[in-house]
């Protein structure tokens, strides 16, 4: 079977494979700490952009979708700007964020609106490969892949309250394959939908599996089909208050509730993310701009406390409630045409607040 169709298709496949691995593999963690993967990204822009000079007026000029992430780009950009000429705080870390933000959609953009052939399946399928071997080589470089662990990881009590996985447990495969599982369901591929949620189950994120599982069993209800507006926006409202229901759960009267029903601490059951976020608002900092938040965790330096897992709060504390309601607001508006992209969003979102999924 021919798996890919052009070559620029298998540059964007090695691209693509080369975050993979060097993000989620530790023992490509010196190709990390390089940069290699960012010099490729770049590298490839630069020359996709040199090769292509004629189509970058379409590009620029194309769909409404990239038109609202620009939105979203040059708001956020303008808002830091705004802030820190108020703080007379200039840093370069809100470059860095902006950088995480916009490039890798003008990279799958730039690829997208080329007009060159693509078999986007196969490229959806590698991406389902390099991640369950992710997975693999993980867990065989540590030693903990047995079936006995394999069986025992699937115990339901402690994915949904230790959240302990017997083998290891990714994050990223967790994520990704939900996402994927989510384009082959809309494909009406079964199978890969269900390899998927075996990656999904394997990498032991327990919303994820969750999110997984109630898909596999409503999708055969699911139909392709707009979105109301009225969903958009009731999407949008939800998640931009989500930030303040964070900080009233994040209290110690919660805490100790919490404690008095279930017998565990709401930190535990969190996976430290009560402390992290508590350290942060005990920290009064001003906003200003994105990257505030994870600048002063990456300052602060505790281990395994080096963000704040909840990107809704963070965005928020970053760039206010103006950065907030933009961001929400014209990443649910992308998904008016598809169902299926509103699950891919709805579901990122719901992942950003309880975890770092931006850079």
């Amino acid at each position: 079977m021919k798996l890919l169709v052009g070559k620029k298709n298998s540059v964007l496949c090695l691209v693509i494979c080369l975050f993979i691995f060097s993000e989620c593999c530790p023992i490509f963690s010196t190709l990390d700490k390089m940069h290699v993967k960012h010099y490729v990204l770049l590298l490839t822009l630069i020359v996709f952009l040199l090769k292509n000079a004629k189509k970058l007026p379409y590009f620029f000029s194309c769909t409404q979708e990239l038109k609202s992430i620009g939105l979203v780009f040059l708001g956020i950009a303008i808002i830091s700007l705004v802030l820190q000429i108020i703080n007379e705080n200039f840093q370069i870390y809100t470059l860095i964020q902006l950088y995480y933000l916009i490039v890798p959609v003008v990279f799958i953009s730039l690829f997208y609106t080329s007009g060159v052939p693509r078999n986007i399946d196969c490229i959806m399928r590698i991406i389902l490969y390099s991640m369950l071997l992710v997975y693999f080589i993980n867990a065989i470089s540590i030693g903990t892949l047995s079936i006995s662990n394999l069986i025992n990881s699937l115990n339901v009590y402690s994915l949904f309250v230790n959240s302990e996985s017997s083998v290891i447990e990714i994050g990223a495969v967790s994520s990704c394959c939900t996402m994927l599982e989510i384009y082959f369901l809309s494909k009406g591929n079964i199978k890969y939908a269900l390899l998927s949620f075996v990656g999904v189950v394997l990498g032991y994120k327990r919303l994820c599996v969750l999110i997984a599982l109630l898909l596999l069993v409503f999708s055969p209800f699911i139909k392709y089909a707009k979105v109301n507006k009225k969903i958009i926006y009731l999407s949008t409202f939800v998640f931009v208050m989500l930030p303040f229901v964070t900080q009233l759960l994040c209290t110690d009267a919660f805490a100790n509730l919490f404690y008095s029903k279930f017998g565990i601490s709401f930190d535990y059951f969190t996976k430290t993310r009560f402390s992290i976020i508590n350290a942060v608002i005990d920290a009064s900092i001003k906003p200003n701009g994105l990257g505030t938040v994870t600048n002063f965790l990456e300052s602060r330096g505790v281990l395994g406390q080096t963000n704040m897992h909840n990107d809704l709060l963070m965005i928020y504390l970053d760039c206010t409630i103006i950065g907030s309601v933009l961001f929400t607001y014209n990443y649910f508006k992308l998904t008016e045409e598809s169902i299926y992209s509103y699950l891919v969003i709805l579901f990122m979102f719901s992942q950003m607040f309880v975890t770092h999924s931006i850079g």
